[in-house]
């Protein structure tokens, strides 16, 4: 079979490119796993014997295994708090582990010789933009996680400078080391992402149920008062509270003016009154 001049070139072209098409570095399978446990070793130190340690350095694995199992432990207590219905566990679990988290952050820029004040001033600034809009802040810190990642990216420094001799190397994994602190790291910032996201879209919702919790509380310290003019005893009041609820779960959804709010307390005391004391 003949062929003809324009396939034996296509050919050829196609077996140059398939030549020239650098293949994507593959993580060897045993260092991967080994560290994925180095990972949360190094969260278990930092969550324990390194929690105020804010001397000395840390090596870019030290400090994206540290963020990378930090951040999966997030998602873990974000989820078990929507299971049992408390939105906050992520958030207490994060108030927890904020300080080792600012530790691990600070010992990484003394591995680079560089002083961490200024980054996190730059955070904290993002942070606070959140007074005028909570998606601002949301703009504005993720780009401070981008930004810092990338800086922290960077090789320890092999100068002795004034946070003491430099680490061993961390390139404990040959030529996978790079890999693995850059999967880290990808995995570590969009989680930090993600999770912000999420909590600017609760936001809203949290702050209405909030403000219904205080409301519902001012409700029944009026219907206390009003049951202490009418006389009410502990047991009284306590049903009138109960009714007050009742009727507050009808109008949920509902606009509710204070002088419906006034006029329903009023009733409901007026009623429990009258219901206790023909039982008498």
């Amino acid at each position: 079979m003949l062929l003809k001049d324009k396939d034996i070139l296509s050919n050829k072209n196609e077996e140059a490119s398939s030549d020239t098409t650098p293949l994507k570095p593959k993580i060897d399978k045993k260092n991967m796993k080994s560290a994925w446990g180095d990972a949360f070793d190094y969260y278990i130190r930092g969550i324990t014997e390194k929690y105020l340690y804010f001397h000395g350095r840390a090596t870019r694995l030290e400090f994206f295994g540290f963020m990378v199992a930090s951040g999966i432990l997030l998602f873990c207590m974000y989820a078990l708090g929507m299971y049992i219905d408390e939105p906050l566990l992520a958030y207490y679990y994060f108030g927890v582990t904020s300080i080792p988290m600012v530790s691990v952050t600070v010992r990484r820029f003394h591995d680079l010789n560089k002083k961490s004040i200024f980054y996190m001033l730059l955070g904290v600034l993002a942070g606070l933009s959140s007074i005028f809009s909570i998606w601002l802040a949301l703009i504005l810190v993720s780009g401070w996680l981008i930004l810092i990642a990338k800086i922290l990216l960077a090789k320890t420094s092999e100068e002795e400078g004034i946070f003491g001799a430099p680490n061993e190397n961390d390139e404990i994994y040959g030529n996978d080391n790079e890999l693995i602190v850059r999967k880290f790291f990808k995995i570590s910032v969009s989680l930090g992402i993600v999770f912000l996201f999420l909590t600017v879209c609760n936001f809203d919702n949290w702050k209405t149920e909030n403000e219904q919790k205080h409301t519902i509380i001012a409700i029944e310290e009026q219907v206390f008062e009003a049951g202490q003019r009418y006389g009410l005893d502990a047991n009284e009041i306590k049903k009138a509270k109960e009714d007050m609820r009742s009727f507050l779960r009808e109008k949920q959804g509902q606009m509710v003016s204070q002088e419906e709010i006034n006029s329903m307390v009023e009733d409901i005391v007026k009623n429990t009154k009258k219901t206790e004391s023909s039982t008498r």
